[in-house]
């Protein structure tokens, strides 16, 4: 495994702010930012674009579920179903509806979180 983050995430919105929150936090990984989860599974793959990348894989995956063409829950899914993939940290970042979904299908998420923005007032 090499020191860097691969972070997946359609919202350039949600990126500028997780990168920014990621820097203040002390941050000295590399983080490699793509938008969709078909773009993920040829990165993990070493397929297309992603066939030379350079050896091994992201000690930690950041994933936001709802993305275009795959989600994210089928790209830990596909993580899961496939050990040759790598043994990173999962984490899922979901919007407030989704919670539960991500508890019922990813067993193997290590962390959850929320995104800012999305949270539901109850009252």
């Amino acid at each position: 495994m090499s020191d860097y983050m691969l972070f997946v995430e359609d919202n350039p919105r949600d990126v500028e702010i997780t990168l920014d929150l990621l820097h203040q936090a002390g941050n000295r990984w590399e983080v490699i930012v793509l938008n969709d989860g078909e773009s993920a599974m040829a990165f993990l793959e070493r397929r297309g674009e992603f066939s030379s990348r350079r050896e091994g894989f992201p000690r930690v995956i950041l994933l936001d579920i709802k993305m275009p063409r795959i989600s994210g829950l089928e790209v830990l899914r596909a993580i899961r179903d496939n050990p040759a993939l790598g043994g990173a940290a999962h984490f899922i970042a979901a919007g407030a509806g989704h919670p539960r979904r991500v508890r019922a299908e990813s067993r193997r998420v290590r962390h959850q979180a929320t995104k800012a923005g999305t949270a539901r007032r109850h009252g």
